[in-house]
């Protein structure tokens, strides 16, 4: 109810509310499923913490850009024809056909990162698209990318350390509306992965930082270089000194033994330690979308 409202405010009609009640209310049923994820996550561990437990964890492998770029764009493509992939297997043979060679075990990271990076890709496409038809037609289509997409689950060292989380497009649309980003908006994404949070921005006015470099080259292919992107840790990369809106969906959670500055006190969770230090850069009449835990 608070969601919808919120949205109401930033435009949105009631009719239009309505019709998106559904997807929300099969949003939040799709987690209660266990279908979408949304665990407590730590950015980073430090060498004294206690160490992240990765089931079925792989090496990554060593495929080049190219590689991945060849298939988040074919994934983008296939997405926009109306592909879908019921698995994860039909998604890795589908990538070994695009390549045209066989895959291994080690190739299994890159793949999901390149269908992330694709679906991202599709969806702001979609939202291009859908700016005459309007929000409801441009959520739909989101849905319906959303269930095209195969369930990603395999981890790397490098995952598991930086608890990488990417939010499904249908919900990085509502937080994109509640935050009132607009073809105008300067804003601000201090934990940007490959960018879903931004699919409603112009890469013009998107200042974002991503730590993880793989997703940060994903990030770049995305938004190209109109946009003002950084390669750091968000608890201290250097801001924006003022934007309309700042959004984020940063990792959850606790790092043992480690405290950030906040205010007059000291965060114990990086994700409150994140956001209070991004809004530091948002304008006083500004906007702010934050997915964070309690």
């Amino acid at each position: 109810t608070a969601l919808l409202r919120g949205l109401k405010e930033n435009g949105l009609t009631a009719e239009v509310a309505k019709r998106m009640r559904p997807y929300i209310v099969r949003f939040v049923e799709d987690v209660e499923k266990g279908e979408i994820s949304l665990e407590p996550f730590a950015e980073s561990t430090p060498e004294n913490s206690d160490p992240i437990p990765a089931p079925e964890e792989v090496q990554a492998g060593t495929r080049d850009r190219a590689t991945t770029e060849t298939l988040a764009s074919a994934f983008a493509e296939a997405f926009g024809a109306g592909r879908e992939f019921a698995t994860i297997v039909q998604a890795r043979a589908f990538a070994a056909e695009t390549l045209g060679e066989k895959l291994d075990e080690s190739d299994n990271k890159m793949v999901e990162e390149a269908i992330e990076a694709g679906v991202v890709m599709r969806a702001r496409q979609i939202v291009k698209e859908g700016r005459k038809s309007g929000p409801a037609k441009v959520f739909d289509d989101l849905v319906k990318l959303y269930r095209a997409q195969p369930i990603l689950g395999t981890r790397t060292s490098t995952s598991v350390a930086q608890q990488a989380y990417s939010t499904p497009a249908p919900l990085a649309y509502l937080a994109s509306r509640l935050a009132g980003i607009q073809a105008g908006t300067t804003v601000y994404e201090p934990t940007a992965g490959n960018g879903m949070l931004l699919i409603d921005a112009r890469p013009a006015n998107v200042v974002a930082n991503e730590m993880n470099p793989d997703r940060f080259a994903n990030l770049e292919m995305v938004l190209g270089a109109e946009a003002t992107l950084t390669n750091e840790d968000a608890t201290s990369v250097a801001q924006p000194e003022s934007v309309a809106a700042v959004i984020a969906n940063p990792p959850f959670g606790k790092v043992r033994g480690t405290r950030w500055p906040m205010g007059g006190r000291r965060a114990t969770e990086i994700d409150h330690a994140i956001a209070w230090r991004a809004l530091e850069a948002m304008d006083d009449d500004g906007k702010a979308v934050l997915i964070i835990g309690g």
